[in-house]
């Protein structure tokens, strides 16, 4: 994860993140905790040494439904560096049962999270994306990052995979419009 972490924050294309990056990591994770128990003990171990800043924020701290309490919190948070991995999640059947509004909260999860980033100049954001948003039906294994737009998802999960597809777009467009 540590080499992952490096070159996700690169600052330019063709060369990997520094030290000096992680030791200014601010990260900014959703309240899944699938993921941020192990991350929030594997960053706090791995960066604190280095004299990284670490916050992990859940629902309590911020709705990030909001836009405007999003943009308060960053604009009074102020990190450096983001990792984006909040959404909202439910399961299977939760994900079956309430697809139309899956599609809506995660879009205005990722529109928030980075437009604040924008608004507050972050140095850089990584956001990680789920297997489950890839094509219902692919070539072979292992899937390969260029599949994502291919095929539709899974029916099943349908609205959470599309509105985390438009993240990896909005990404993309962002960079794109900043040069």
């Amino acid at each position: 994860l540590r080499e992952v972490l490096l070159r996700l924050m690169a600052t330019g294309k063709e060369k990997p993140g520094s030290e000096e990056d992680l030791a200014k990591l601010e990260a900014e994770l959703g309240t899944s905790q699938n993921c941020n128990d192990f991350l929030e003990v594997f960053l706090s171990s791995a960066l604190a040494s280095r004299g990284a800043s670490l916050k992990f924020i859940g629902r309590q701290d911020c709705d990030l439904e909001d836009p405007i309490a999003v943009s308060l919190f960053f604009k009074q948070e102020q990190p450096t560096h983001v990792i984006h991995l909040a959404a909202k999640v439910g399961g299977l059947f939760a994900n079956m049962q309430a697809r139309a509004k899956f599609f809506e909260s995660n879009t205005l999860i990722n529109m928030n999270v980075l437009r604040a980033c924008q608004e507050i100049n972050v140095e850089r954001a990584v956001v990680m994306l789920s297997t489950c948003i890839y094509p219902d039906k692919v070539e072979s294994y292992p899937i390969k990052e260029e599949w994502l737009h291919v095929g539709p998802p899974h029916p099943s999960n349908e609205g959470y995979a599309m509105a985390k597809r438009m993240c990896e777009v909005q990404c993309r467009l962002m960079n794109e419009a900043a040069g």
